[in-house]
């Protein structure tokens, strides 16, 4: 029977197993590709005729020699491939294994297909070390398109293997445009492969070099038409005072945290731009709201209208993280109709899952396109938001904000359908809530072991202590409480809202000999003289307050909440006495349910008893306090 693609490529894997390890596969067999596929790109590179694959694949007893000594001479003779082939780990690499490699690699079509099977397959098997230098494939085919290259030069800053750079310039290409790539990677493995990539899909090398991008940028004397990237996200420690004054005026908005270098990359490729150049960047979500450098950086892109399209895309897109990411679309030169507005595309709900991994179908990929080409907005998928709004917001870019959420979970009437025009524009005064309660943040709590090993005679609140509205004494952490902790400390009266998770919590402090401190997973609101806490809850657990919570919440793998987000939800604005009464009218009427459920329970508790004593049961067993 025939051998299939999948069982030569497994049968090369195979023969290395053991011998070297998984992610030093990649570094044996490219170098052998690119040299099988040098000997056909003579217009281009010089091979000198003892280098040919098809001179020395035969040589038996000296084959591992003339193929070393091949990768040398090529190496010599085309210095833009200096590096790039020959290794000590091809020079170790045992002789039998070696030659079996070999004839493994010329049973292989060269064909650019075949290739990239063979680098998602090792990237695949190779888990996150292998997601931090290749782009999934789904988002390779939906770069490109959304960019509509028309020929001149793109460019990559964080290129890994060139998957992007090789993406955009194939669209281009498919459409009879020329293009030039340039793209910069720091590790040196993946800019060798990298290399070799766009050798076998027919690209120039010469512009695909090594260095770090951040710190060390490579095209500082030009300008590209496009740009793409796929950085790594939330890098740390990444060179923050090396760019402190950088010579090539990258950071016209500031310049991030050295815990966080988004920011940094996002600029370089924006910087990177000519006054007419389109950038599609992948970012995590995180960028889109962090407070601090990262805040003014983005309210400085919007300020000078950049932006033109913000896309969610769905979880675990990444064998390296299963967040969410989003794809920024930057525009130097938006046309008219999307001056002053920025598009929002929410794709997150829009893949098919694959093995361990979700993939964007053809078909979510066309719907995506078609909406970004689109001028009209698109019910729950593509809506236009206006510049004045977002900075309203304090350049908050979190996309679920911006789409309306029809549909809230009442605890107590189930589903509902909310309207926030129709209550905003109510004839009902409004107050922001800040007017009416002082907030104030939980604690930092220590880590789960050390929790454990608190005393103290102070008790904290965390997420589990709280269920249906009602505080667990009985389960609070003891802590110490001490002049820091006291700020936390919470009052009888106080409102808590969590402020992590997805489930909304809300519960009312009642009166308690128990000093309590507040967590992190919370934020307290003390109600201001003459306010109703029990209004207040009510008003938090009402179909309006959970729209407007839920709303605001954002995150990747857990939601979150700040003071910031909820300070200005509008309350109805009533007179003291008015919330006083309907505060108290909620509070009795969760006590007559609490009563009414309690009774329920016993009456429940004395049918039970009732049927086991028909059974024969009760005289074998006491109940409560008699036994």
């Amino acid at each position: 029977m025939k051998e299939t693609m999948e069982e030569k490529l497994f049968r090369m894997t195979d023969i290395l197993r053991g011998a070297i390890n998984a992610s030093d596969y990649k570094k044996i067999i490219f170098p052998l590709l690119a040299l099988r596929h040098l000997e056909n790109r003579p217009e281009n590179y010089k091979i000198p005729e003892q280098a040919k694959w098809s001179g020395i694949i035969y040589e038996y007893y000296r084959l591992k020699e003339m193929i070393l000594e091949a990768l040398r001479e090529i190496e010599y003779e085309n210095p833009g491939l200096k590096g790039v082939l020959y290794s000590d780990l091809l020079e170790n690499l045992d002789q039998d294994i070696f030659q079996k490699v070999v004839a493994a690699i010329n049973e292989i079509p060269l064909d650019s297909e075949v290739i990239e099977k063979i680098l998602y397959t090792f990237a695949a098997g190779e888990g996150k070390m292998g997601a931090d230098y290749i782009t999934p494939k789904s988002l390779t085919k939906l770069l490109p398109p959304l960019l509509d290259i028309k020929g001149g030069s793109i460019q990559d800053g964080a290129a890994g293997v060139s998957q992007l750079l090789i993406a955009a310039g194939e669209y281009a290409r498919k459409k009879g445009h020329q293009v030039q790539l340039f793209g910069q990677e720091i590790n040196k493995d993946t800019w060798s492969i990298g290399k070799i990539n766009l050798l076998i899909h027919g690209f120039d090398t010469e512009n695909f070099v090594l260095g770090n991008t951040i710190t060390k940028p490579a095209f500082t004397n030009q300008f590209f038409d496009y740009v793409v990237m796929n950085f790594p996200f939330s890098l740390k420690d990444w060179g923050r005072e090396q760019v402190e004054f950088d010579l090539y005026r990258r950071f016209k908005y500031g310049i991030p945290s050295d815990a966080n270098a988004d920011m940094a990359f996002i600029q370089h490729g924006l910087s990177a731009l000519s006054p007419e150049g389109k950038a599609a960047i992948l970012v995590p979500h995180g960028t889109l709201f962090r407070g601090g450098a990262d805040r003014q950086i983005r309210q400085g892109m919007i300020d000078d209208d950049v932006i033109e399209t913000i896309i969610s895309l769905p979880t675990n897109l990444f064998v390296s993280t299963s967040i969410p990411v989003a794809l920024i679309i930057f525009n130097k030169n938006k046309p008219v109709e999307r001056k002053e507005v920025i598009q929002f595309i929410d794709a997150a709900d829009h893949y098919e899952k694959g093995r361990g991994q979700n993939i964007l179908q053809d078909e979510d990929i066309q719907k995506i396109i078609e909406a970004y080409r689109s001028n009209q907005p698109i019910e729950k998928f593509s809506t236009f938001i206006s510049i004045d709004e977002i900075i309203a917001a304090e350049a908050n870019l979190n996309i679920k904000r911006y789409f309306e959420i029809n549909e809230v979970e009442s605890e107590v009437l189930g589903k509902v359908q909310v309207n926030r025009e129709l209550y905003e524009q109510s004839a009902y005064e409004k107050v922001v809530l800040k007017d009416l309660v002082v907030m104030y943040r939980g604690m930092n709590t220590p880590n789960k072991k050390n929790l454990e090993k608190e005393t103290g005679d102070s008790y904290l609140i965390q997420l589990a202590d709280v269920q249906e509205g009602e505080i667990l004494f009985d389960q609070l952490t003891p802590i110490e409480l001490d002049k820091k902790t006291s700020t936390y400390e919470v009052m009888e009266g106080d409102i808590l809202i969590s402020s992590r998770g997805a489930a909304i919590k809300v519960a009312v402090v009642p009166s308690t000999d128990k000093k309590l401190i507040l967590s992190h997973n919370f934020i307290g609101l003390r109600p201001r003289k003459g306010v109703n806490p029990s209004f207040i809850k009510a008003f938090l657990e009402s179909p309006i307050g959970l729209y407007y919570i839920t709303s605001q919440q954002k995150g990747t793998s857990v939601t979150v909440l700040t003071i910031k987000d909820i300070e200005n939800i509008p309350v109805p604005d009533l007179e003291k006495d008015q919330i006083n009464e309907i505060g108290n009218s909620f509070r009795r009427a969760d006590e007559e349910l609490a009563n009414i459920i309690e009774k329920a329970k016993q009456e429940h508790a004395r049918n039970y008893y009732s049927l086991y004593e028909k059974m024969g049961l009760t005289e074998a067993f006491k109940v409560g306090e008699d036994y």
